[in-house]
């Protein structure tokens, strides 16, 4: 599992006990919002498209695919929050470090 390929790596091995239990808790924690950010992404997709719930309930193979669709649909990530680490011009608008 991935914990343990994270603990065994000559990576893991080098961050102190606290490093490593920060990275187990984003990963737990990203993982609980992502997997609910999904579910109700799609809920609310089947319940605005009916058509689409009764096509995939008629055809139990297309789930794989319909989970993709979905995620790329409704992103799971709800906001990401970005510090620019110094200023930055983009698109003729500047963005100052800080920003």
């Amino acid at each position: 599992d991935l914990l343990s390929i994270m603990a065994h790596s000559p990576e893991g091995q080098a961050l102190s006990d606290m490093e490593f239990a920060s990275n187990v808790s984003i990963l737990i924690v990203g993982g609980n919002d992502t997997t609910r950010n999904s579910m109700s992404a799609t809920v609310m997709s089947f319940h605005e498209n009916p058509e689409e719930w009764t096509k995939l309930k008629a055809a139990p193979a297309l789930i794989d695919s319909a989970v993709s669709e979905i995620i790329r649909c409704h992103t799971p990530i709800m906001a990401q929050g970005r510090r620019a680490m110094q200023d930055y011009e983009l698109g003729g608008k500047t963005i100052r470090k800080g920003d």
